[in-house]
């Protein structure tokens, strides 16, 4: 799956929010978006979900425009994965997780036996089979994400949006989330939203960068996320270095001060 963004604007009212981005995301690839708060990170991923118009511009999934893709067609090619904090269902896990087939499955039908399957063969990939069972209110933050990626992945899309997903959990369910979302970027192409430019470096193949001032910056992650580009974003003095333990070069980004 290719994803081709052509000159993408978004305005509320007279306020522009960004203007004239343009990006290539071919398959299995990630892109990272990244800004202060404000700056339309939520809002552009919203505008390739069909959530919000371009003001201008097109998006195109495999040269076809998305705006002209009828929404259970376009639904069984991209998942969202929202927040983990975001209100939860009243429901067990498992029962979450089947949502997740719902284009598969008809208006007025039951889940077959392959939706099933799909569903408890996601929760063995994600090491949550052992909370099928638990009601989604009673799992832990982390636990609850990977159940958000789960319900994404069952549905078996082609490109998968998270926004934040790594937000609002401790150090070891964030580092549990990022290892997961670089394991499945070998099935599935990914966009996600992040407020940590260290995960992006990370993970990342692209970073889209916005600047303020609706100026933005897009390209390779290791050429777009520099102390300098950062200083002038999040107004944050940062040093960035590289880790070579075991074997395994690991960027790091420690922030200094603000500005």
């Amino acid at each position: 799956m290719k994803l081709h963004i052509h000159n993408g604007c978004f305005a509320y009212g007279d306020k522009q929010v960004f203007n004239q981005v343009n990006i290539e995301l071919k398959k299995n690839e990630i892109l990272a978006i990244m800004g202060p708060n404000g700056a339309g990170k939520t809002t552009f991923i919203k505008c390739i979900m069909n959530m919000l118009k371009w003001t201008q511009g097109s998006c195109y999934l495999d040269g076809r425009d998305m705006a002209d893709i009828p929404i259970k067609d376009l639904w069984k090619q991209i998942s969202y994965v929202p927040q983990s904090n975001s209100n939860r269902l009243l429901c067990t896990i498992k029962e979450m997780i089947l949502l997740g087939r719902s284009a598969h499955i008809g208006l007025l039908s039951e889940p077959k036996k392959k939706d099933v399957q799909k569903t408890e063969e996601m929760m063995e990939l994600l090491g949550i089979h052992h909370l099928a069972d638990s009601m989604c209110k009673h799992v832990s933050g982390g636990e609850y994400q990977m159940a958000l990626l789960a319900r994404a992945l069952v549905s078996e899309p082609e490109l998968l949006i998270l926004d934040e997903p790594e937000a609002n959990l401790d150090f070891k369910n964030r580092l549990l989330v990022l290892e997961t979302i670089k394991r499945i970027s070998s099935k599935v192409t990914c966009i996600m939203n992040t407020h940590y430019p260290e995960h992006a470096m990370q993970l990342a193949n692209q970073t889209l960068l916005f600047m303020g001032a609706n100026h933005h910056l897009v390209g390779d992650s290791a050429e777009i996320i520099t102390e300098d580009n950062l200083r002038k974003s999040l107004e944050v003095d940062v040093i960035i270095g590289c880790n070579e333990r075991l074997g395994e070069s690991r960027p790091y980004i420690i922030p200094v001060q603000s500005i």
